[in-house]
């Protein structure tokens, strides 16, 4: 999906404009059938080892990791290389909403992607574009980072969801350099 769409956005836009014209609800639907089936390869055993990650160790571990690299890369790609202020504007509004609408399926690793790919600093510097962008947008902007803030500090309290490995390797990392720490 997302080769077809950046190929699109180089050479036809009529794919591109399709993307464009789908509800942020559908993308996001999208976007959690995909995760959940790449995160279901990942073997429990394979979380354990996130913090040393190789092809060897933890194969799906380091796909899901690189997916979501990949991600965050293809989501900045695309509102970069728009020429157009409209369809720039058209398009971080979607992956605005798209973002919310993840995190409101508990679909962190999707929301964290976009998120992670509109605080990029290319996408940063678009300062015309969020100039541009209505009130309305720059507040559910402003939603989903406090959203994705509360994601991170109240992990615990999700059953069940699909993670973003930044957040689990995070606390895996944590608990790795504290756990000798003996509580007086």
């Amino acid at each position: 999906m997302y080769c077809t769409i950046y190929n699109a956005h180089t050479n036809d836009s009529s794919i591109l404009d399709k993307f464009l014209d789908t509800s942020p609800e559908e993308i996001a639907k999208h976007f959690c059938a995909l995760d959940w089936q790449d995160f279901l390869r990942v073997k429990t055993w394979e979380f354990l080892t996130m913090t040393n990650l190789n092809e060897q160790r933890a194969p799906h571990a380091l796909r899901y990791k690189n997916l979501s690299n990949f991600r965050s890369d293809w989501f900045t790609t695309v509102v970069v290389l728009e020429k157009d202020l409209e369809s720039r504007k058209k398009m971080i509004s979607l992956f605005i909403e798209v973002a919310m609408q993840c995190l409101d399926y508990f679909n962190h690793f999707s929301a964290f992607a976009i998120l992670t790919a509109l605080t990029d600093e290319a996408v940063d510097r678009l300062r015309d574009t969020w100039k541009s962008l209505p009130a309305t947008t720059l507040k559910r902007f402003e939603e989903l980072k406090k959203g994705a803030s509360n994601a991170k500090t109240n992990l615990e309290r999700f059953v069940a969801c699909i993670p973003a490995v930044g957040m689990f390797l995070h606390r895996k990392l944590t608990s790795d350099l504290f756990r000798h720490i003996k509580y007086i």
